[in-house]
């Protein structure tokens, strides 16, 4: 029965392939005898492919574990890997069953569906040398949905470049729907390194098919599906949705792109896969609420990771608590306030945050936008300078040796003592005891490193919280190591620009959220945005069954989201103040920089907790010409939360209009195992993101109970302690 399904398969092909391409009939016939003998040599025979001739093999061995009726057995590959195939285009290809095998290609519908972990189960792996790979724009292949330079016989071209660079001297070609145009036309091309075709759902592009597929045929099949398909397209567009898609697919608005790449590839998906199975539609591996740059970070490493995730967020933006407010009317309206007029200049030209952040420049967060390769998407500039507040005024921190001696926090003598301890933490290595000298690190807290030194308590206060940016004096009494990585964190940073430790994103942080949503669309992440959630769905056994949207349930076996999702869930734990400040001159005594962080430590204005101030400006396109944004934030710690920030605004005047805020401080009541329902901490007062990261880690690894993270070489053992956390949260990768 499989054989004649097989023939009558080539007949279709011989008749579609005579009428489009008009090969000569022999070619035709050469191609059909070969494919059709190489099945028959299959039930008997492997085949090497290095000497291109068949091998024979006990029957013992090569029996089959397939059964009648369903796919063989889920396999992994034995190697991958990506092709650069042009200036901009590289490919990511697969290889898995039998490497002496008969070679078979799979090439995917689409265009743009990319491939699946099912697409390598139609072969017996025992018999055929597997081969996959993603087109141009689709899958994992870079740049994701990307049109440029992206044809037909460019396609053609990259699956001989990779039938080249993996020594294959004759494939069949396994192709359905987009996938058989894609065949033919490499079979025209290259009809000697053809040893067969199997075809099915042939699509030669014709116009009857397109319509079928596209405007009235497939949508009687698969109702449900065309409906989602449709949705992202108004009305009186949808009489040629091909043209309604290409203008949203080469338009100016990235998040629309996504969007509809994402809604086209889900139809493809739905109505073109050779075995449609209702799970790869109806249930996640993992649903993310909330855009935030926790949760995108979480859905990028997911995706990443090979799972199936649904990104769902109720607000129309990206980023949630850390997105970036654009045109400054909607900021005015946000805060209730009457619309601004021309003083602040074009309302386009802002990009307002709503939490303040930097980078440290070797931090966390920088090394996980490098090995993940969202940098692609994103530009950054330094910060120009980082200060402390003392005695009522601002001074540069110091870092090193020169700095310190140049220093006005402190005294002559004072200098020489701080200058000294800035040498031993330079010199300090955990693996050299002799760099310990007198001091022994294994059981020295912070408090007796200071003391060996003779450091007074108002550089003590400055080292411990604008060095080493601890948010209370709780780590005087923990040990000294957990501090000196800190301050190498400090000053290793500094080293990379020189400015400051600090980095900033162009167009403000809301570009950080995106950048990690890209990379989960790359790997098959499904985003929805505007879409309102009205319940988190637990089952009886206490653990989560999906997600409700009005009368829509979408499956999943974990979720991850913010505090905002889970009221239940979560418990109060603090509150902080935030004030944004829209300023039309640099800060005094910062030398006019146009960006800059201020710490004021407790002590110096008799509090318990540290205020921060940040500054940014039009130099990184968030302000209008001339302008400056600040912000000033801290843990609050009275009934007047604004009064708190006081000194911080006292910094910033004059100050053309501010915008206060109160936040609850939200973290989850338990650690999410039991339920599968992982919740970040809310954003804390810090203007850095080494908090946020060590979050995001520690709910990867307990939602995925995974050691290892899935993009390689991220060295958590050290950089995680460097916030005074757990020993090792991963190990990097191969």
């Amino acid at each position: 029965m499989q054989r004649r399904n097989f023939t009558l398969l080539h007949v279709i092909y011989a008749f579609v392939t005579m009428r489009i391409f008009e090969l000569p009939l022999s070619v035709l016939i050469i191609s059909f005898l070969a494919s059709f003998w190489l099945v028959i040599l299959v039930e008997s025979r492997t085949y090497d492919h290095f000497t291109q001739k068949p091998r024979r093999t006990s029957a013992k061995r090569h029996s089959r574990t397939r059964t009648n009726g369903t796919l063989y057995p889920p396999i992994e590959p034995f190697h991958s890997g990506y092709l650069k195939v042009s200036e901009i285009h590289t490919i990511y290809y697969e290889q898995c069953g039998n490497k002496n095998g008969i070679p078979i290609l799979y090439v995917h519908g689409g265009p743009g569906t990319g491939i699946y972990p099912n697409d390598r189960r139609y072969f017996d792996p025992k018999a055929y040398h597997i081969i996959l790979f993603d087109q141009r724009g689709a899958g994992k292949s870079t740049p994701s949905f990307s049109l440029e330079d992206n044809d037909t016989w460019s396609l053609v071209r990259d699956m001989e470049k990779l039938r080249k660079t993996l020594g294959v001297s004759r494939w069949i070609l396994f192709g359905g729907s987009w996938g058989s145009t894609l065949c033919l036309a490499y079979t025209e091309k290259h009809t000697n390194r053809v040893l067969g075709l199997i075809l099915r759902a042939i699509f030669t592009l014709r116009d009857e098919e397109i319509q079928w597929f596209l405007q009235k045929g497939a949508s009687n099949i698969f109702p449900e599906y065309w409906e989602q398909f449709v949705a992202p397209i108004p009305e009186d567009e949808r009489g040629n949705l091909i043209a309604a898609y290409y203008k949203r697919l080469t338009g100016d608005d990235e998040e629309e792109r996504l969007r509809c790449a994402q809604s086209w590839c889900n139809w493809e998906m739905a109505t073109s896969r050779l075995k449609i199975n209702a799970s790869d539609l109806a249930q996640y591996d993992a649903i993310v609420l909330g855009t935030g740059l926790k949760e995108c970070i979480l859905s990028g490493m997911l995706s990443v990771s090979g799972k199936k995730v649904l990104h769902i967020d109720r607000n129309k933006y990206y980023g949630g608590e850390s997105a970036s407010i654009t045109p400054l009317e909607e900021l005015f309206e946000r805060f209730g306030v009457e619309k601004p007029g021309d003083t602040f200049g074009r309302g386009r030209d802002w990009n307002v945050d709503l939490i303040p952040k930097f980078l440290m420049a070797n931090g966390l967060l920088v090394k996980l936008l490098i090995h993940t390769g969202v940098t692609r998407y994103l530009e950054f500039k330094s910060i120009e300078g980082s200060y402390v507040y003392k005695g009522g005024k601002i001074s540069k921190v110091p870092v090193d040796q020169k700095e310190a001696l140049s220093s006005d926090l402190m005294g002559i003598f004072e200098k020489r003592r701080f200058r000294n301890f800035l040498v031993y933490v330079q010199d300090f290595n955990e693996e050299s005891p002799q760099t310990w000298k007198d001091f022994d690190p294994t059981t020295g807290t912070a408090q007796q490193l200071y003391d060996m030194f003779g450091l007074e308590k108002s550089t003590q206060d400055f080292t411990g919280h604008a060095l080493a940016l601890y948010r209370d004096d709780d780590y005087l009494n923990e040990l000294a190591t957990t501090m000196i990585r800190r301050i190498k964190l400090y000053s290793d940073s500094l080293a990379r620009y020189g400015k400051s430790p600090y980095l900033y994103p162009l167009y403000g942080l809301g570009e950080l959220p995106q950048g990690f949503a890209r990379l989960s669309a790359i790997y098959g992440g499904t985003y929805m945005l505007d879409k309102p959630i009205d319940e988190v769905v637990v089952g009886d056994n206490g653990k989560i069954v999906g997600v409700r949207s009005g009368t829509e349930i979408a499956k999943c076996k974990q979720i991850y989201c913010d505090p905002s999702y889970v009221p239940d869930r979560v418990r109060k734990k603090a509150q902080v103040v935030r004030c944004i400040c829209l300023l039309d001159h640099s800060i005094a005594n910062t030398k006019e920089a146009l960006s800059t962080q201020i710490i004021i430590p407790q002590k110096q204005v008799g509090r318990k907790s540290d205020i921060y101030v940040s500054v940014v400006s039009h130099h990184h396109q968030v302000a209008a010409k001339g302008w400056f944004i600040a912000m000033v934030s801290t843990t609050v710690e009275t009934d007047n939360p604004e009064v708190e920030i006081n000194p911080g605004l006292a910094l910033l005047q004059p100050i053309a209009k501010k915008f206060v805020t109160v936040s609850d401080y939200f973290e989850p009541t338990d650690k999410g195992l039991e339920s599968q329902i992982f919740i970040s901490e809310s954003y804390d007062a810090t203007t850095h993101f080494e908090t946020t990261c060590l979050d995001v880690l520690d709910i990867f690894k307990r939602g995925t109970e995974n050691p290892c993270v899935p993009f390689a070489c991220i060295d958590i053992l050290t950089a995680s302690t460097q916030l005074g956390k757990p020993k090792a949260f991963f190990q990097s990768t191969n």
